[in-house]
């Protein structure tokens, strides 16, 4: 009952496990029998790759910086942990998004019975597939994109989403298929037999598959706007290395002591400035102010602090509090690859329109 494409359709051997079996089981009917199945190519694109490796670091850098932000002080707000809780849940949950959705794409299988074309699709983290149906139909290829090594997808349907910049909408039906032509005019041979479909859907999907049409006019305010965007992520870039080079030396050079809290200034409501005690290496104490503290709500004298500090220098001390040494840094570095990042994409949505404007 149940076989494979030949070897010309299906490169590589992977029988249906029980678990698709059972799946497959429950969706027949009585009458229909199952012809073939074919898998996605095992490998996700480097395209792929690509934006889920830059997607997943942007997450981790955006929850770092705000996590630096909100716990990296002397004084911690109970608030702050639900905050920086609730940040890192919501880049766990892209990242987890982003890794089920590439899994999910690459573990699919492409069914073709002697009524329908099947698309059963793991649902993970979840259990159980997701089955999509489309109806056999001598014209139901709506395109077959072929890649330069052969391999493509086979387009039954595009979902119903505005175009792209180069007039594209994401395709439906089986994707990332090794051996592209050969499954196409297997599946040509399964459905020759049916009717075509001659309903006002597959009419838009076939006006979709002409992209050319809907290819947007090349908008120079988006190349100026990506421009400047470039522009200021690399000059707020710039900017941060400043303020983080002298924190950074210091945390990798200074030498360290504790600093305790002998004293408080107050300078406003609720806000007051610590005043450190600390013995050098060479036995000297100093009682003093120093660099890249912070304000406290409340005078906690007594408090101990990581201090650092240079020998020849030690009244230039530094505490060793992460949020005001790095985090006004950190955030416009991160602003800066944030500005820079989404500038790089508009220019490349500019070079697409005019390369499919040309055509």
């Amino acid at each position: 009952m149940l076989r494979e494409a030949d070897a010309s359709v299906h490169m590589t051997t992977q029988p249906l496990s029980l678990h698709e079996q059972a799946v497959l089981g429950n969706e027949l009917d009585a009458t229909e029998r199952l012809q073939w199945y074919v898998r996605p190519r095992s490998s996700s694109s480097r395209r792929d790759v690509r934006n889920a490796v830059l997607v997943s670091g942007a997450n981790i850098i955006f929850a770092g910086v705000f996590w630096l932000l909100l716990l990296g002080g002397q004084e911690i707000d109970p608030l702050a942990w639900f905050i920086a809780g609730f940040v890192g849940l919501i880049a766990a949950g892209v990242i987890l998004g982003l890794s089920s959705s590439m899994f999910n794409a690459g573990h699919s299988v492409y069914v073709v019975t002697n009524l329908r074309a099947m698309v059963l699709r793991p649902r993970f983290p979840f259990r159980g597939f997701r089955v999509q149906t489309y109806p056999l139909a001598s014209n139901m290829m709506v395109e077959v994109v072929e890649r330069n090594d052969g391999s493509g997808d086979i387009v039954f349907a595009y979902e119903n989403t505005g175009p792209d910049v180069t007039g594209k909408r994401p395709p439906l039906g089986f994707l990332r298929i090794n051996n592209v032509n050969a499954v196409a005019d297997a599946l040509a041979a399964s459905a020759a037999s049916f009717p075509p479909r001659t309903d006002a859907e597959h009419a838009r999907y076939l006006n979709w598959a002409d992209s050319q049409r809907f290819v947007r006019k090349p908008d120079k305010s988006l190349m100026l706007m990506a421009s400047a965007m470039v522009l200021m992520g690399c000059a707020a870039f710039y900017g941060s290395t400043f303020l983080l080079e002298k924190p950074l030396y210091y945390l990798l050079h200074a030498e360290r002591t504790v600093g305790r809290v002998v004293e408080v200034q107050k300078k406003e409501k609720d806000a007051f400035l610590p005043i450190y005690e600390f013995r050098t290496s060479q036995g000297s104490v100093f009682r003093q102010k120093v660099e890249n503290t912070e304000y406290f709500n409340e005078p906690l004298l007594g408090l101990e602090t990581t201090i650092l500090y240079f020998a020849d220098a030690p009244e230039q001390a530094m505490a060793l509090c992460p949020r005001t040494m790095f985090g006004t840094g950190a955030f416009l570095s991160f602003w800066g690859l944030v500005f820079m990042s989404g500038g790089c994409l508009g220019l490349c949505a500019y070079r697409q329109q005019m390369r499919a404007r040309s055509k």
